[in-house]
């Protein structure tokens, strides 16, 4: 028999914040991102909550920005009256982000008219919008998967949709992916989907080292783009797609 003597660092706290609103049932935190001064957190606020500043309704945006310590820099809500969110903070700079989420409102922060629920708006370091768009289609129901920032300064955001439309120009049935991409000031330079007429679905996508777009999700059967075979009778498989930057699928 032997022994071996582990020695581990103490557990130690540096700091810790809470942040919530006294009287909701929750309030969901939805991701975090580095800022050249401390953190961006975004929170999804359940309800009732006039003390944030540009608060308009229940459901949502709350943006806060920490210093390295976790103290609170400034804070402000993002939607307007129908139940908005911010899924994901992306830095652009040392000064200018992008948030990433779900628009339904036509007032408060939401004026740009345009159809579609996926809603991409633009801030600087002190959350001054610098300008905001929505992406879909007429029937409004897209779900925010995930998006990245390019190489101009542009994004390639995902999401799964119910319909075509709008801005989606191709739909195959059930549910699909599509993929999109807009340069700096939001427009759009070129938009795919992705799928089959069965159900479809999508999680990540990351920026490879060849400069393409690798997507993992899942998908129900074969067929049309979709050539894998199916590997079980019931619920889905993987389904992983390498796109180049200009929208074309590669494998």
């Amino acid at each position: 028999s032997f022994m071996i003597h582990c020695y581990s660092q103490p557990d130690d706290i540096t700091w810790q914040q809470c942040f919530g609103v006294e009287g909701t049932e929750i309030d969901r935190p939805k991701c975090i991102e580095k800022t050249k001064t401390g953190y961006l957190i975004s929170i999804g606020l359940s309800n009732y909550a006039p003390q944030i500043p540009h608060y308009h309704a229940e459901g949502e945006g709350w943006i806060i920005s920490l210093d390295s310590l976790g103290n609170k820099i400034w804070e402000r809500c993002y939607g307007g009256s129908e139940g908005d969110n911010t899924e994901k903070i992306i830095s652009i700079d040392e000064y200018h982000f992008y948030l990433f989420g779900h628009g339904l409102s036509t007032d408060g922060d939401i004026q740009n008219n345009r159809p579609g629920s996926l809603w991409v708006v633009k801030i600087d370091a002190q959350g001054n919008i610098l300008w905001e768009n929505n992406y879909g289609s007429i029937l409004e129901k897209e779900h925010a998967r995930d998006a990245l920032l390019t190489d101009d300064g542009g994004l390639i955001m995902m999401c799964r949709i119910m319909g075509a439309g709008g801005d989606i120009t191709e739909y195959f049935g059930s549910n699909d992916i599509w993929v999109c991409k807009i340069d700096s000031i939001g427009n759009i330079e070129w938009e795919k989907t992705l799928g089959n007429n069965a159900l479809d679905n999508a999680l990540n996508m990351i920026l490879t080292s060849q400069n393409t777009l690798m997507i993992v999700g899942g998908h129900y059967e074969s067929g049309g783009m979709i050539q894998c075979p199916d590997l079980g009778n019931y619920g889905a498989d993987a389904w992983i797609v390498e796109m180049d930057m200009d929208g074309n699928m590669l494998r």
